[in-house]
């Protein structure tokens, strides 16, 4: 089980991989204690290896840079997520570069028209931002909706957004 964390041009961003995947990322943060803190106590039993993560490191950096990036490919870890969020997740990750949906739309997909406001709370609470692209989900109205609530980086949502239809 693996971290490491990198600065960009947005901030510092961190990420946890256990043997299966990606487990955790952040988005860009302020500072590297900021991330550092994001990525959770759990680091503290992971071992920093920069070789292991300098594929989805590189990625990332590119993506940031306004190149598109698809990280489909990317083995991800969300083992310990209950079955309505690796459904909800799962079909977050298949919303194409540059495009979005709603949280309805997203509902909808998982069979549960509903559980609008169940999936913003999946996605609020999405451990791997960017690679699950929770960014791309807005609200119905058109409005951009919230982000990564813990931190609260609707500025942060707002530029990938502006990133991702620049294309």
């Amino acid at each position: 089980m693996y971290f490491d964390y990198f600065e960009s041009h947005l901030g510092w961003v961190g990420m946890l991989a256990s043997s299966k995947g990606i487990r955790r990322t952040t988005i860009p943060q302020d500072s590297k204690k900021k991330c550092l803190e994001l990525l959770g106590a759990e680091r503290d039993s992971f071992s920093q290896d920069t070789d292991v993560l300098l594929d989805i490191k590189e990625k990332l950096l590119k993506y940031f840079y306004g190149n598109e990036v698809s990280f489909n490919n990317v083995l991800i870890d969300i083992d310990g997520a209950s079955e309505f969020s690796r459904q909800t997740l799962n079909v977050c990750r298949s919303i194409p570069f540059g495009e979005t949906r709603t949280y309805r739309w997203l509902a909808i997909q998982v069979g549960r028209p509903n559980a609008f406001r169940a999936v913003g709370n999946v996605m609020s609470k999405n451990p791997l931002p960017i690679l699950i692209p929770c960014h791309r989900v807005i609200a119905s109205g058109g409005g951009v909706g919230g982000y990564a609530s813990r931190d609260a980086r609707i500025d942060i949502k707002r530029s990938l957004l502006d990133l991702e239809s620049s294309f």
